[in-house]
């Protein structure tokens, strides 16, 4: 399972989603995804701390709709949206995560 999601989501390139770098196998022979790094932490810190203004808020509300339309325009379904699966690269781009098992190829299903 984790070879077939590597390989859907190492496929996708854009600014508002977490890159998919590279997939291994540690010690114990459990496969572990290499993701792009976000420096900038994630969504759910961010709202904690309750200094987001109306703009800001929008603004970061787009980015998350343009990640997902990306996505389904790939035939790929997230189905774990959550502020939990949402973080901030290097450019300050909010970016949706793909975490296993968040995601489908819809493709398949044809």
């Amino acid at each position: 399972m984790q070879e077939a999601e590597f390989c859907i989501s190492s496929t996708l390139h854009h600014v508002n989603i977490v890159k998919t770098i590279d997939l291994v196998q540690d010690e114990n022979k459990a496969w572990c995804k290499v993701m792009e790094y976000c420096p900038g932490g994630g969504l759910y810190a961010t709202i904690k701390k309750g200094d987001m203004s109306p703009s800001e808020v929008e603004y970061f509300f787009k980015q998350i709709l343009t990640g997902v339309l990306y996505l389904h325009s790939q035939g790929v379904t997230h189905r774990d949206i959550k502020l939990e699966n949402l973080f901030f690269g290097t450019q300050g781009h909010l970016k949706v995560c793909l975490l296993s098992p968040s995601l489908t190829n819809n493709h398949l299903n044809d």
